[in-house]
């Protein structure tokens, strides 16, 4: 039997709830275990705590109490879904359809507002005025600062 099964045991052990074999078993076990030693000793020690406390005795009418406070306590449920269920429905669904109407909303403005515009016009605006240098006489460029700034 393994140490953790030992240990599971302990407090049927020190109840007597063991059979007799069990017992044994135990016994052997917590002769060279000083784990569950220590163990067994806390959990006496719990025990004649709690078996030495003063005993409460409730008042005549405590359980009839209890019993009418729970009861006030309680929510009805209404209908074949608690409501719960459906407040937890109702969040991710309003999400998700302020989503899908703001996707379809902003896809409609951008075809309004493009409709009339051609890319032809606006390419030939854009690129007409403006001349970039290569990307060699870039590089030759960043080389001779690199240069001069090593001097």
């Amino acid at each position: 039997m393994g140490h953790r099964r030992f240990k599971k045991r302990l407090s049927a052990y020190l109840d007597g709830e063991l059979t007799e074999g069990a017992c044994q078993e135990m016994e052997a076990h917590l002769e060279r275990c000083p784990t569950c030693q220590w163990e067994l000793v806390e959990m006496r020690y719990i025990d004649e705590m709690v078996y030495g406390m003063e005993r409460l005795t409730p008042s005549p009418y405590f359980l009839t109490r209890l019993k009418a406070r729970l009861a006030e306590g309680r929510e009805p449920r209404y209908g074949f879904l608690p409501l719960t269920w459906c407040k937890r429905l109702v969040a991710p669904v309003a999400v998700g359809v302020v989503l899908f109407v703001s996707v379809i909303a902003g896809g409609y403005m951008g075809m309004i507002r493009y409709q009339g515009a051609s890319t032809e016009v606006a390419d030939e605006q854009v690129f007409t005025d403006f001349s970039a240098p290569s990307a060699g006489e870039v590089y030759f460029d960043l080389v001779e600062e690199v240069a001069s700034a090593q001097k």
